[in-house]
């Protein structure tokens, strides 16, 4: 998963929208992309283990915005099709392809999702400028998206994760599924370089 997580932070980095004054942006691995946690599991699923060596040409990358309570379960069990509202371009779960797109459904939080969606399940609406993924209502066990983790942008939000003695995005998560220790250490370990990655942040210019 890897290539997907650069792909990713490439991805955050390119976008205009945290280059305009918007402030400050810091891309968070998910730390509950591992075996253990329903997010990867229900995605490899609906990936097929067999695509999943190289999964990340058959992805694109997009933001998903939505309220800050909803941010650590979306990313430790994926999204529930049972949440859907609000669906103006048909069924499905709702992406942005540029930051900007997503950043009205953050609800003021500073925080959006970053997902990889499998290219060959999105429909694209206005343009291409809303991304839509209709994961399967018959089986929840599978899905065509997975975050990746979460960008943190704006003054308010960075200074708060960054408050010294803090940790940038420790209080995103909230894994609820029991991991093994190598499992463990690995989310952790996305985490943690994450952070020595992040140590310069994107500026406006």
């Amino acid at each position: 998963m890897e290539p997907l997580l650069q792909r990713a932070t490439q991805f955050v980095n390119d976008q205009q929208y945290f280059q305009r004054g918007v402030g400050r942006a810091h891309f968070i691995p998910n730390p509950c992309m591992i075996a253990s946690c329903s997010a990867f599991q229900r995605f490899a699923k609906g990936a097929s283990l067999t695509q999943l060596l190289d999964i990340s040409a058959q992805c694109q990358i997009a933001f998903h915005g939505t309220a800050k309570e909803a941010v650590g379960a979306i990313c430790c069990r994926g999204f529930d099709v049972a949440r859907r509202h609000g669906q103006a371009h048909g069924p499905g779960e709702y992406f942005g392809a540029t930051a900007d797109i997503s950043a009205s459904y953050a609800r003021g939080s500073e925080q959006m999702i970053v997902c990889a969606l499998i290219t060959n399940k999105v429909a694209n609406c206005q343009g291409g400028s809303i991304l839509v993924v209709n994961n399967p209502t018959n089986d929840p066990s599978q899905t065509f998206v997975i975050p990746l983790g979460v960008v943190l942008f704006g003054a308010t939000t960075l200074n708060h994760q960054l408050a010294p003695g803090g940790r940038l995005g420790e209080d995103v998560f909230s894994c609820t599924y029991p991991k093994q220790d190598a499992s463990l250490a690995q989310g952790k370990q996305l985490v943690d370089t994450a952070r020595r990655r992040c140590s310069e942040p994107i500026s406006p210019e």
